[in-house]
């Protein structure tokens, strides 16, 4: 593996692997919100062809285009296992751009960590290209044992038709509900105890302006929470990977994880995406711009959930189910204020 490139601000720390693209050793005021697969310091794992790059050096984030295996080429496309070259920092912000096209697309990454709080802000600007291509933020979150999910309002929630991993499902699959929350009879805010593989889609509510995702994780005591603008990202795939998975090098030890992908994408569920009228890729050829962002807090005492977060003002408000509120200087997105500005 290759050297990071790496970021520093105030009390926060993210490196970039460049020759795949993925999130490492992100760490915000002495937290580390998200993981990476354990085998990725095994050799004979790296040293098999056979597994794509993507999944022997799976870590934190990453940007993927085309999402899964919904285009020709490598799972997750280009963006996910290819060289990423380091084009120079402008107002706070370090720009890469992937070596590789995309469908004829040039992708620039951009990564900023706040001064301020503890906060890491991305963005992907994607120029030129022809056709049309799925795309989705990939990051991962461990829970040593277990935890509790919230999310901004979902107007549709969904499971595919077939499960990821027969017989390791945890919830049915095929089924609709119009809200996260309960699921024909399961619990979808408790991360489960038992082996599981599991993928649930969810659209957001119709005039949300953000997009949020809230783990709670028990063990850790703290709260990492995933942003999004859902003009531009409409669903929401939450990945439950708990022991579910028994090809190598999953072999049944990728326990206690949440996938929070944010996307635009089929996913599994694309005919019911697009009989409700939610868009599954992005048409190529005009410029197109992808703010995410990545918060983590200490877990306040008295919560037990999270009942809203709202951006206004260039501030950050979570409120716990006890209505008590944290505050978080946020600034603007990246795409909306002159870090847009690659060197």
């Amino acid at each position: 593996m290759t050297d990071a490139h790496w970021l520093e601000a105030g009390s926060n720390r993210v490196g970039l692997e460049t020759d795949v693209g993925h999130l490492t050793g992100l760490c915000l005021d002495g937290r580390a919100p998200l993981h990476a697969v354990p085998w990725r310091g095994e050799p004979d794992v790296q040293a098999d062809d056979a597994i794509p790059l993507v999944d022997r050096r799976l870590s934190e984030d990453f940007f993927a285009m085309p999402f899964g295996g919904e285009g020709a080429g490598p799972p997750h496309g280009p963006c996910a296992q290819s060289p990423w070259d380091h084009r120079g920092r402008n107002n706070g912000v370090d720009w890469f751009d992937l070596r590789t096209p995309v469908l004829g697309a040039r992708l620039c990454k951009g990564l900023a960590l706040s001064e301020e709080a503890p906060i890491l802000k991305q963005c992907h600007v994607i120029e030129g290209g022809s056709g049309a291509a799925s795309l989705a933020h990939h990051p991962m979150v461990h829970m040593q044992d277990g935890g509790r999910i919230f999310t901004s309002a979902k107007r549709r929630v969904m499971t595919p038709q077939t499960a990821l991993e027969a017989g390791k499902n945890w919830l049915p699959s095929g089924q609709t509900a119009t809200a996260f929350g309960a699921f024909h009879g399961f619990d979808l805010t408790r991360y489960p105890d038992q082996v599981t593989e599991d993928f649930v889609v969810c659209v957001e509510e119709p005039g949300n302006d953000l997009g949020w995702t809230a783990v709670m994780r028990e063990a850790e005591r703290d709260i990492v929470l995933i942003l999004k603008r859902p003009a531009q990202l409409p669903i929401t795939m939450l990945w439950y990977s708990n022991g579910g998975r028994s090809a190598r090098p999953w072999n049944g030890r990728h326990r206690g994880v949440l996938g929070v992908e944010d996307g635009c994408a089929a996913a599994l569920v694309g005919d019911a995406l697009r009989a409700a009228g939610v868009p599954t890729a992005y048409a190529l050829g005009p410029t197109h711009v992808i703010d995410h962002a990545i918060v983590s807090l200490a877990w306040p005492q008295g919560w037990s959930g999270i009942s809203d977060v709202t951006l206004e003002n260039e501030a950050l408000r979570i409120v716990g189910d006890d209505k008590r509120a944290v505050c978080l200087p946020f600034g603007s997105w990246i795409s909306q204020s002159d870090l847009l500005a690659p060197p």
